[in-house]
């Protein structure tokens, strides 16, 4: 018996409930999700919705965490902390919210932190040379190169040299 657990016990972690997801939108190459409970009164469907709702709160943490400095705050106090956790999260939430509002595909909605805050990074880096090198914003703004991943080339060298220098000629 592993761990020393009572016969009882073990018995009910031996009993599973599996649940297996087939996305055939792919005819050739068919994807599979298998998801597992212990508690064998559960449906399929509501094993689902609780593993997607498990995952958005799982993102939802590791997000607040690596992007809105969810645990970069020492105060001991019970309010203080309270406070810091919701402006942490309620982040998260406004860049989903104005993901949402731009979108307007009726695909399923994904959101990345990483990616919107790049993307605002950019736009305030190019707001930045528009003021610097008093340039037209009409001009620079209405070109669809940079409102396209060609923007992050340009302002992100390093991650970008092979491609820089292939279509821009720079980086050489």
């Amino acid at each position: 018996m592993p761990l020393g657990l009572e016969e009882e016990e073990h018995e009910k972690l031996s009993q599973l409930r599996i649940v297996v997801l087939v996305n055939r939108e792919e005819v050739t190459t068919p994807r599979y999700l298998v998801l597992a409970s212990t508690d064998l009164t559960l449906e399929g469907r509501k094993l689902v919705e609780l593993s997607v709702a498990w995952f958005q709160i799982e993102f939802l943490f590791r997000d607040g965490t690596q992007f809105t400095g969810l645990t970069h705050c020492q105060p001991r106090a019970e309010p203080v902390l309270d406070f810091h956790f919701h402006v942490a999260l309620a982040t998260l939430n406004l860049g989903r919210t104005e993901k949402r509002w731009g979108q307007t595909e009726r695909k399923p909605h994904v959101f990345s932190i990483a990616s919107w805050t790049q993307r605002h990074f950019n736009e305030r880096l190019l707001d930045l040379f528009i003021d610097t090198l008093t340039l037209d914003p009409r001009w620079i703004k209405i070109i669809p190169a940079m409102r396209t991943s060609e923007l992050t080339a340009l302002l992100l060298p390093d991650s970008c040299p092979n491609y820089c220098s292939q279509k821009h000629g720079i980086f050489n």
